[in-house]
């Protein structure tokens, strides 16, 4: 699995790699998440790798309990927010998560919202009825919130 990360940092550039996931008010938590990882800036390696539009925020790619490589494109929202427009992004990121996975079969993804303030049901029941697409399989977004201990591996179901 470390040969697979390592070829990951590679391809997306170490300049494109962070050491944190959090950003504009959102704080996001990697205690227990394994030393391993690739969190990847997708602000800098989207626009390095030729891509335009919408995007989440980071990748985070990481070993799985089962041997598997986990890619989980993250989505940070502080305040209020357009459910529509955080589910583009989150697209966006799986589809780039998928450039750099060694195969959907080998790959599980985890898309993740992680927002400040409460999402309103109706918000609610529309980020669970749509999916995020990777590997030929229709995901539903887990959320967390910001600040919270422990948010990214309560997100992750490790």
């Amino acid at each position: 699995m470390k040969e697979v990360l390592d070829g990951i940092r590679a391809a997306v550039g170490a300049e494109n790699c962070a050491r944190s996931c959090s950003r504009d008010g959102c704080r996001v938590y990697l205690q227990g998440v394994p030393r391993g990882r690739v969190v990847v800036d997708v602000d800098k390696a989207f626009e390095a790798h030729g891509g335009e539009g919408k995007r989440c925020d980071f990748i985070v790619f990481l070993p799985g309990a089962d041997g598997k490589l986990i890619a989980a494109p993250i989505e940070l929202k502080s305040g209020r927010f357009d459910v529509s427009d955080a589910l583009e992004q989150l697209q966006k990121g799986a589809e780039f998560a998928e450039q750099f996975a060694p195969g959907a079969s080998e790959t599980v993804c985890r898309p993740i919202l992680i927002h400040g303030k409460s999402i309103r049901p109706k918000a609610r029941k529309a980020l669970e009825r749509s999916k995020i697409r990777f590997g030929g399989l229709a995901l539903t977004v887990k959320t967390k919130r910001c600040g919270q201990p422990g948010n990214l591996m309560n997100a992750l179901e490790m």
